[in-house]
């Protein structure tokens, strides 16, 4: 099965399933089923992305409550949303670092990037 890189990166629950679908499949509740109730979410979670990228004002930050196998996927993410999500680049890179930390109330808390100072 195909899932889009857009949602192979941005629904991290998802993309990690439906990767690993063998391993998952009749163990508890992961059942053909539930399988097939998040293979309809994709498409749903890729205009969201689109939307959400679109909409004025709207503070869209990076984050990851990463599942098992999907640690270090963070820079797919913020490739997708430049590519098939419309973000800008630069905003893209701001959501993953100094929005997200400013979300948490950690913004003063870190390093800072600086534009050439020489």
């Amino acid at each position: 099965m195909r899932v889009p890189s857009l949602i192979r990166t941005s629904a991290w629950f998802l993309q990690n399933y439906m990767r690993n679908r063998s391993k998952y499949l009749n163990i508890g509740n992961y059942a053909e089923q539930g399988f097939a109730y998040m293979e309809k979410g994709i498409a749903l979670n890729e205009a969201m992305i689109k939307k959400a990228v679109a909409t004025p004002g709207l503070k869209l930050v990076l984050g990851t409550d990463a599942n098992a196998g999907a640690h270090g996927r963070n820079a797919d993410e913020i490739i997708a949303r430049v590519k098939q999500g419309n973000q800008k680049p630069t905003d893209a890179i701001v959501s993953a670092t100094s929005l997200s930390a400013k979300s948490l109330n950690m913004d003063t808390k870190g390093g800072k990037v600086y534009r050439n100072t020489k």
